[in-house]
């Protein structure tokens, strides 16, 4: 049977995020949607409802993708807040993050940086598929004119690159903003701080 396409594409005109935990339940957001639509909101934006490490108040540690967070709601209590939003005509966005260290913890998958190679004795299922990307990527590109391209490149931002210097900078800021908290995990597991 195939199945039934009712979804179209939807613009938002105004977002109102929501942020759940323990203390912003399913059931706390359902019962502001009516005062958020005379507000004029068009869209919840929510963050991340999966279920997350235990005691969780933003969402991000998720621990199992299959499932909501038991903490914020059943499945009733988000279908009961689903039906509460489209019934004023109002749209939800979600948010599902799976950072890299969070991956390669829990999932036992790993993000491999060029020229890395996955040692034999860790217990990691698969990478996350970018090592095959890379190699399709070069059927692609011709790397004998990779100087010439580098060269013009130059010429136009006004500037020598250090690809190798913009590589550190970037990855080390991703680790500073993006990724503080699973770093500072890192750094209370490395301790001996139980999470």
């Amino acid at each position: 049977m195939p199945l039934k396409k009712d979804i179209t594409a939807r613009i938002p005109v105004s977002t109102y995020r929501l942020q759940f935990n323990r203390h912003f339940r399913f059931s706390d957001a359902k019962a502001i949607v009516s005062y958020l639509h005379t507000l004029g909101i068009s869209d919840i934006y929510s963050s991340p409802y999966l279920k997350a490490r235990e005691g969780s108040l933003h969402g991000y540690d998720i621990v199992d993708h299959s499932m909501l967070n038991p903490e914020i709601g059943s499945e009733e209590e988000y279908a009961g807040l689903i039906d509460e939003i489209r019934r004023h005509g109002m749209g939800q966005r979600g948010f599902i993050c799976r950072s890299a260290l969070y991956v390669f913890l829990h999932s036992r998958r790993k993000y491999l940086g060029k020229g890395e190679r996955m040692p034999d004795d860790w217990p990691i299922f698969s990478t996350t598929g970018y090592a095959f990307l890379n190699i399709l990527n070069g059927i692609f590109v011709d790397t004998a004119n990779a100087r010439d391209l580098d060269e013009i490149y130059t010429k136009f931002i006004k500037s020598n690159i250090n690809l190798n210097e913009i590589i550190y900078d970037k990855k080390k800021l991703i680790m500073q903003a993006a990724m503080s908290s699973e770093v500072r995990t890192l750094i209370m597991i490395q301790r001996g701080v139980r999470i």
